[in-house]
């Protein structure tokens, strides 16, 4: 029934910067975008629940909850042109950053890619 389909909201998890584009270094940070699309009867939804938290503080909820132990930083940066949650996987010490709704970075990626294809091989 193509109804449901149209009620469905849907998240897209993707990985860009350096790690995308191969062009990372060992101290290099991870960084994640998580797209959400939501149609508009759940937005309407949505923006009548009072002191509604953030992506931000969701996820970072989520992660206190699932993974302190195995987190050695974690924080919400939100009052800046990309808002971020940013923590450190102890054992393994990567760096990551998750950001929501960001188009750029993977569109950066697309072109980025592009212009190293047309590099001649090492």
């Amino acid at each position: 029934d193509n109804n449901n389909n149209n009620k469905a909201s849907t998240t897209k998890v993707e990985v860009f910067g350096s790690l995308a584009t191969s062009l990372f270094l060992p101290s290099s940070d991870i960084d994640i975008v998580i797209t959400t699309t939501t149609n508009k009867d759940d937005d309407e939804e949505s923006s009548k629940k009072p002191s509604q938290e953030s992506d931000l503080q969701r996820l970072a909820n989520a992660l206190r909850e699932d993974w302190l132990p195995e987190l050695s930083y974690l924080e919400v940066i939100e009052n800046t042109r990309v808002p971020l949650v940013k923590f450190t996987h102890e054992p393994t010490s990567l760096n990551v950053d998750i950001c929501f709704n960001q188009e750029g970075g993977v569109a950066a990626v697309r072109v980025i890619s592009s212009f190293l294809k047309q590099l001649p091989p090492p």
